[in-house]
């Protein structure tokens, strides 16, 4: 869809013994169709760089998200911070308690 690639992943520490349950990753998935419509119908003046998340995978306690942007990224360093709007869909379909405590936005 758009021109640069990223992969981040993020590690949830709570869940460290178990895989992810079905729920967890039905949040998951919840939350980028959510992302993937706000970055389709959001105004000029609400996003500076269209993302749109291609996948994700799941990985014992990793969840890795390959996502796309429109321009690309100041610094790749940096590139969890594009996807907090994902973060706050997580915690808005369920998955606040580990957006709370373990900071999502941070890429590991």
């Amino acid at each position: 869809m758009y021109n640069y690639t990223y992969t981040v992943t993020w590690i949830i520490s709570n869940t460290i013994q178990e895989p992810f349950s079905s729920l967890e990753k039905e949040i998951f998935e919840a939350a980028k169709d959510d992302f993937n419509s706000y970055f389709a119908t959001a105004l000029s003046s609400q996003t500076k760089n269209r993302k749109y998340i291609v996948s994700t995978a799941y990985s014992g306690n990793k969840i890795i998200i390959t996502f796309e942007t429109q321009k690309r990224l100041s610094s790749e360093e940096r590139r969890g911070n594009a996807l907090r709007q994902y973060s706050r869909f997580l915690a808005e379909n369920g998955f606040d308690i580990y957006v709370k405590n373990h900071r999502l936005m941070r890429a590991a």
